[in-house]
């Protein structure tokens, strides 16, 4: 894992960032290490390249965490009845569509641990600092006022100035943790995450709970869904962040993710020993890069079964023993140490296979499709 601001401390010294879909759920249930928790829905500038370091601190911008706490009225803020709340840290370059995802967590102790990339769903960064773990997210405009309303419920609701915009903070009422986990409270399915901070019931324990919402800007909109041990871990992690160019943020995340110059060198590894089917042509864009090696071998490998398992269900008996033989594609074996997405896949190609489900319902190719991620 990565310490950012270690990290970026050493490069200024040196050198003078219901669920979605079926699909998603897959992908979410196959990861065992580095992975985003589900969420709930009701359907589904200027920080310098590196600023130079002098006596100590960084010229140019604040990378250090600020102290816990945040003031101050800005103006326009929305009104909910409640005094709108400032980050004492530099908020850093202000939100464009081109660089509203390249968010960093500088405060001490915090790593970067993983992320995923979708043009269609959307996307996260994962940061992690013991127990306690920290969300930027990012999802459709157009499922921006679902969101919201959503998080209205059973919360405690304020405005914020984060991040250079206007929104919204949703804490969790303390009496959230105590209930089960379902629908109505989403549960984080990271590992790490489960052993720190939920109980042997699966329920949430102690701690403090809490997603910010910020207004779309292009295409996406930004919400921050942070566990901390309490208000005061709250306050200095997300007053820690800040957006960067992206040449920082490239830098910051790179051992934790695929990124896109890395991105022709991945998929031809990936395609290695792997049969492509007919009319089937992955391109680095469809990667979704940046993204964690794991995801960026499912946006890989979910196309290319598809491929064969249309060409099976159009009648190519052949098409079932090349997709039986994935189970020894490299690609997949690769996923193997990380997560469960191999074996869904082997257990999904039987299931297509006798035509019925594990609970014997019929089995369709829809099914296939959301299983694998097409």
């Amino acid at each position: 894992m990565i310490d950012i601001r270690h990290q970026l401390k050493q490069a200024a010294s040196d050198d003078g960032v219901p669920l979605r879909t079926d699909v998603r759920q897959l992908l979410d249930r196959a990861r065992t290490d580095r992975r985003r928790h589900r969420t709930r829905t009701v359907a589904l500038a200027v920080i310098p390249t590196v600023a130079v370091l002098v006596a100590g601190g960084l010229l140019g911008t604040s990378l250090l965490p600020a102290e816990p706490g945040r003031s101050g009225q800005p103006a326009g803020a929305p009104s909910v009845g409640s005094t709108i709340q400032e980050p004492t840290s530099d908020p850093g370059l202000p939100p464009t569509a081109a660089n509203l995802t390249q968010v960093l967590v500088t405060a001490d102790g915090w790593t970067f641990d993983g992320m995923d990339n979708s043009k269609q769903w959307g996307g996260s960064q994962i940061w992690t600092n013991g127990g306690q773990w920290l969300e930027v997210q990012w999802y459709p405009a157009s499922e921006y006022d679902s969101y919201l309303r959503d998080r209205r419920v059973d919360t405690t609701e304020r405005a914020v100035d984060l991040l250079g915009q206007s929104g919204l903070e949703f804490t969790e009422k303390p009496d959230i943790g105590s209930s089960p986990p379902g629908a109505d409270h989403p549960e984080p399915s990271n590992d790490a995450r489960t052993q720190a901070s939920l109980g042997t019931g699966g329920m949430v324990a102690d701690g403090h709970r809490v997603y910010t919402i910020l207004p779309a800007v292009g295409d996406y909109f930004l919400m921050i869904d942070a566990y901390t041990t309490n208000e005061a871990a709250f306050d200095e992690v997300v007053s820690s962040l800040t957006r960067v160019d992206k040449p920082t943020w490239e830098q910051a995340i790179d051992q934790g993710v695929v990124t896109e110059a890395e991105g022709a060198a991945f998929l031809a590894e990936a395609k290695q020993g792997v049969p492509m089917p007919a009319a089937v042509d992955i391109t680095v864009d469809d990667l979704n890069l940046p993204q964690s090696p794991y995801q960026a071998r499912a946006a890989f490998a979910g196309p290319v079964l598809c491929g064969w398992a249309e060409q099976y269900v159009a009648g190519a008996q052949h098409a079932l023993d090349i997709l039986r033989a994935s189970r020894d594609w490299p690609v997949l074996q690769q996923m193997r140490p990380e997560g469960d997405y191999a074996e869904v896949v082997a257990e999904t190609i039987e299931q297509l296979a006798s035509g019925t489900t594990d609970k014997g319902n019929p089995f369709t190719p829809e099914l296939f499709d959301q299983a694998v991620g097409c």
